[in-house]
């Protein structure tokens, strides 16, 4: 087939996706798998908080409190790779091409959930004004891939706000918040997702929080320049008064106050201690910078990536 016949049949495989696409889908939650089902099988699933993606082609994936925010999950057809990434206001709509560059080269199965608060409910404009910004920002990332909603329920306030998703079978369980079927994640793991929405930009790119193909343990976090310049900025060397005065005008209020001040010095000392070990291994701070579990291996191996291709660099302009 010709390059130009397969672009024509790429096309026409893809749809045009509304929110129509979505509310006439088969309901996600009609043949779900019981909480019940799934803890007896003996398995748990890697929990994904918001504006985290996942990769798996068989250890479930999960995430929690989805209400305004989206949870998409894609299977690729041919591999078996399912990606589940949980969008929310605050992410970055162009992170979502990563979510199917990842998953595969398609075609794809899709299921959709989320958007709890439709246009027409009684709730509050914040509440209906970011389900349907979330929305937009999905279908757009559905427009361009050909992909086929298996199933999906939006617009529901009755609808589970905490799922997994299997990739063997690519089925859906809906669970209650602490449930057991999640593998726990560490303190250090739920401080730092609970601070990051402080961190960067207003729109900062999903972070890759797991991938099956890289082995069975969350990914540590990686800090990008805007990230590291904020915690320079507003936390290292500041004092707990300066922080929350900081963390007051960025949206904290009450009893999160504290809460978050205390996740933000978490991840400057880890911050701290990733830079140290470089600079006493005699190489200088890099970015991107990955800190918490598993990073000083993640960060040798992006400081030894960088040294063979300036090696290369090198041996190349020297030859001509």
């Amino acid at each position: 087939m010709s390059m130009i016949s397969e672009e024509l049949n790429k096309s026409a495989n893809q749809q045009a996706f509304s929110r129509d696409t979505l509310t006439s889908a088969p309901d996600t939650f009609e043949h779900a798998n019981s909480e019940e089902e799934f803890l007896n099988s003996g398995r748990q699933a890697i929990k994904l908080q918001q504006r985290e993606m996942g990769f798996s082609d068989f250890i479930p994936l999960g995430t929690i409190d989805i209400n305004n925010c989206i949870a998409i999950a894609l299977r690729d057809t041919e591999t078996g790779m399912v990606g589940l990434a949980h969008f929310d206001a605050h992410s970055d709509p162009n992170s979502l091409n990563k979510l199917f560059e990842r998953t595969g080269a398609g075609p794809y199965e899709a299921i959709i959930v989320g958007a709890r608060f439709s246009p027409d409910g009684g709730h509050g404009n914040w509440e209906r004004e970011t389900t349907e910004q979330n929305l937009n920002s999905v279908l757009s990332a559905l427009q361009s891939h050909d992909v086929h909603i298996t199933s999906a329920k939006i617009y529901g306030d009755e609808q589970p706000r905490n799922i997994i998703i299997d990739p063997i079978d690519f089925s859906i369980t809906p669970v209650a918040r602490e449930s057991a079927a999640f593998l726990e994640d560490t303190q250090e793991v739920n401080m730092l997702s609970l601070a990051r929405i402080f961190l960067g930009e207003t729109h900062p790119p999903m972070e890759i929080a797991f991938d099956s193909r890289l082995g069975s343990e969350k990914l540590p976090l990686m800090l990008e320049e805007a990230q590291i310049t904020t915690i320079k900025n507003h936390v290292l060397d500041k004092s707990d008064t300066e922080i929350e005065q900081w963390v007051v005008g960025n949206g904290a209020q009450g009893e999160m106050i504290p809460v978050i001040r205390e996740a933000l010095k978490v991840y400057a000392e880890l911050y701290t201690e990733q830079v140290d070990r470089l600079h006493a291994m005699g190489v200088s701070e890099s970015i991107p910078l990955y800190i918490g579990d598993g990073a000083s291996e993640m960060n040798d191996s992006v400081h030894l990536a960088r040294e063979e291709s300036q090696t290369s660099s090198f041996s190349s302009f020297a030859k001509n």
